[in-house]
């Protein structure tokens, strides 16, 4: 979506964002999403609506699927992810319906999917389609029990009743079937750049872990294979100081989710997580499908390591937890960083491809 739907850095465009000095900077004090229109911080609304930034959507989205919706892989399309920066709720739900229009136009049987927009209201999303007009229609939920803030929950069974009493509240009244766009195990904001680059607007509720950070999978020389100064007190350039200490790289280290929960409690989070959501659920998609030090945000690591497997991992793929550094590891205790291996020969031809 042109200028953000949400103004998160993983949008395409962090917004606003604005530098204070030469190393310092500010996004999450600011934060706004201007595809609805200029938002006004003072006033908190829109001072207008663009519809013209909503018809750019909707073209972007019918170029899309003129050229992919009659592949034979394409099953679902979700026209945009987490709207939910102040989102106005009528605005979006007739984007939505222009949208399935383009889904049903091009495409042979695709699912239409639509995120809620951290808008749980029911009565909401039960009338945006009749109950005639339903079909292959699903409502993305997107759930992260990191992002909670304290208090929070200090056992294993507070997260899995959390889990039960959302998914029981929001999924069992809605007409549609529920997909869990969004999820993981991790049970603290804890995670390197989890907040964006250098930032973050959450605190950690407990410890959280430093590893050493990965190093680059670039072959050395011809400017690729560069590192960073892992001597630095901190690396820059800083956001607000409240939270440098768990944003910023320190002496080489990246911070990971913290070792308050052990391997058993996590099982135990990850087990009740999956039966709520086959019990509520239709689907649901663990974020990320791999990262190079966060378990529990690792759909790969998670399911070899026995937590989110729903059929036998074979012993050549089996991991083992470190609850000391809160990595996953093979079983010779080497860490899974799932960084390419440098399969990519370092010829001439490949560098001007990786350079270019």
């Amino acid at each position: 979506m042109r200028d953000s739907q949400n103004g998160y850095d993983n949008s395409g465009q962090a917004s606003d964002f604005t530098w204070i000095d030469q190393n310092h900077f500010q996004h999450w004090p600011i934060q706004a999403a201007r595809w609805f229109g200029d938002w006004n911080r003072r006033a908190w609304k829109y001072d207008h609506i663009n519809f013209s930034g909503l018809n750019w959507g909707l073209r972007a989205h019918e170029s899309m699927l003129q050229r992919w919706g009659a592949h034979s892989a394409f099953y679902a399309f979700e026209p945009v992810n987490e709207p939910q920066f102040n989102p106005l709720m009528d605005e979006l739900g007739e984007f939505y319906k222009r949208s399935r229009k383009l889904v049903q136009k091009y495409t042979a049987n695709a699912w239409f999917v639509m995120h809620n927009a951290s808008d749980r209201d029911p009565r909401f999303w039960n009338k945006l389609f009749r109950d005639d007009d339903m079909d292959r229609i699903a409502v993305d939920v997107h759930h992260y029990q990191a992002f909670m803030g304290p208090p929070n929950f200090k056992t294993a069974k507070d997260s899995c009743d959390e889990y039960e009493t959302v998914f029981s509240e929001v999924a069992d009244r809605l007409k549609y079937p529920v997909w869990v766009g969004e999820w993981s195990l991790a049970t603290d904001v804890c995670a390197t750049w989890l907040g964006g680059f250098n930032d973050a607007n959450t605190h950690a509720q407990y410890t959280c872990n430093w590893n050493d950070c990965p190093k680059t999978y670039l072959p050395s020389g011809n400017g690729l294979g560069t590192d960073f100064d892992r001597t630095a007190a901190q690396l820059g350039p800083f956001g607000p100081s409240e939270f440098t200490a768990q944003a910023n790289l320190q002496y080489g280290k990246c911070s990971s989710d913290s070792s308050f929960f052990d391997e058993n409690d996590i099982k135990k989070i990850a087990k009740c997580a999956m039966q709520t959501f086959d019990k509520h659920t239709s689907a649901q998609f663990l974020w990320t499908a791999h990262n190079e030090i966060e378990a529990k945000w690792d759909y790969v690591s998670a399911w070899d390591l026995g937590w989110t497997n729903t059929t036998a991992v074979s012993i050549d793929d089996q991991l083992q937890y470190n609850h000391a550094t809160g990595q996953a590891e093979y079983m010779n205790g080497t860490i899974v960083t799932r960084a390419f291996n440098g399969g990519v020969s370092t010829t001439d031809e490949n560098l001007t491809f990786l350079q270019n």
